[in-house]
């Protein structure tokens, strides 16, 4: 049916150009994009890649997607001010309805490599930046939401409930980022501190209608129970946390006079 038509795009790096659009696509990447759809920017798909974008998708970024590479975005989508990079065989899946629009002074950099995969349920918002790798698996719940000038590090696997919604400058790691050993991160200094295998890691749960306050702080191996809520500005450590928990940092100690 016409209103299902798709785009197909066969020649290696045949280049369409309409509305401030372009695709560069390797003749080995098989795309389809949907008719029905606002696109401004530009997308670039690498060799033995996948992409196939639903109706309704409005767009205005960069997508970078390398080889061997497997994109699927849902229905009605608005992607505004993001940069993806989609690289070493890796996989992102977009629900339907879902946002990525960072204020316009500061984009997203969404980069998902070394075999990561990004998942997103339905109804989606993302306006922080997020790096996956060394295989690491991050995936978000229906309507959950996380604010901008957050970051997300995912090295082995982060799980966010539905309906949770995360504040601002909130960072999530489920890694230590960098080797504990001095002399294993003397060695990487040279190449900007980039690590080539994976540190230390542990999974990240974050529940059900969970609300994390402003610069809070999740670190590997957290377990935070449905309908939970993290304070502003709290640290939570390696842990489990019961359904409804309240998380805040203590009080200092004061010396009594």
């Amino acid at each position: 049916m016409i209103r299902n038509l798709l785009y197909r795009i066969s020649q290696r790096y045949k280049r369409w150009l309409a509305s401030g659009f372009v695709l560069n696509a390797a003749s080995s990447a098989r795309i389809s994009i949907h008719q029905n759809t606002v696109k401004i920017g530009r997308i670039s798909v690498g060799e033995n890649s996948e992409l196939f974008i639903e109706e309704g998708f409005n767009f205005n970024g960069t997508i970078t997607i390398g080889k061997d590479c497997k994109i699927k975005i849902g229905k009605n989508c608005d992607i505004k001010n993001a940069v993806f990079t989609i690289i070493d065989g890796s996989k992102m899946t977009i629900g339907n309805d879902c946002f990525f629009d960072a204020p316009t002074h500061t984009p997203n950099y969404i980069n998902v490599e070394d075999k990561g995969t990004f998942i997103l349920a339905d109804n989606v918002r993302i306006q922080s930046d997020i790096l996956v790798r060394f295989g690491g698996v991050l995936s978000f719940g229906t309507y959950s939401f996380i604010n901008w000038g957050s970051e997300i590090r995912c090295e082995e696997k982060v799980t966010i409930g539905e309906y949770t919604i995360m504040s601002y400058e909130v960072c999530i790691y489920d890694t230590n980022t960098h080797s504990v050993d001095w002399s294993e991160r003397r060695l990487t200094i040279p190449n900007r501190a980039d690590e080539k295998k994976r540190p230390s890691t542990k999974p990240i749960v974050i529940g059900d209608d969970v609300w994390v306050g402003k610069g809070a702080t999740i670190l590997k191996g957290v377990s935070i129970g449905n309908r939970s809520i993290v304070g502003i500005r709290t640290v939570v450590p390696t842990g489990v946390y019961a359904e409804g928990s309240v998380i805040v940092t203590p009080k200092p100690f004061v010396l009594n006079k």
